[in-house]
């Protein structure tokens, strides 16, 4: 039953096909980036942020905590569209190529199903602006819980 996981609830709801207006009800964090999925499948996922000035440094650019998180959320999300209720995944490891700085603004993550094990799940993910400028590339691992 969902276990009161909202993200599980939403992306079923959209691999089922359903329209749903808002995709951040229930996780803050989410509602602070303004996070929207563009498209999902078991195999692939792509999300959209609207990150404001507040998540910038002293220099204007994004920080990279937020950069992070952004590409973290597709690859949890894509994970949790693949475990059955009420199993989660949490990230074991996560190494990030950081490409560039970026001002506060539109940013998309594709991120990819790599391998889907009992145990752990591995991903992969490209942060990029709206201009089309790669921002981040990063691996995932994820433990089933």
């Amino acid at each position: 039953m969902y276990q009161n996981n909202p993200d599980k609830l939403l992306l079923d709801q959209l691999l089922q096909g359903k329209v749903i207006a808002n995709h951040t009800l229930g996780n803050p964090l989410a509602q602070a980036l303004k996070l929207h999925v563009e498209e999902v499948s078991l195999d692939k996922i792509k999300l959209s942020f609207d990150i404001s000035q507040q998540f910038t440094q002293g220099h204007g650019v994004v920080q990279g905590g937020i950069i992070a998180a952004m590409l973290d959320f597709a690859a949890a999300f894509l994970g949790l569209a693949n475990t059955q209720d009420p199993k989660s995944v949490v990230t074991t490891n996560l190494s990030i190529n950081y490409l560039r700085a970026a001002p506060a603004g539109k940013f998309y993550v594709d991120a990819q199903m790599d391998k889907m094990g009992a145990k752990m799940v591995f991903c992969s993910a490209a942060l990029y602006q709206q201009t089309g400028s790669n921002i981040a590339t990063a691996i995932f691992s994820m433990a089933v819980v």
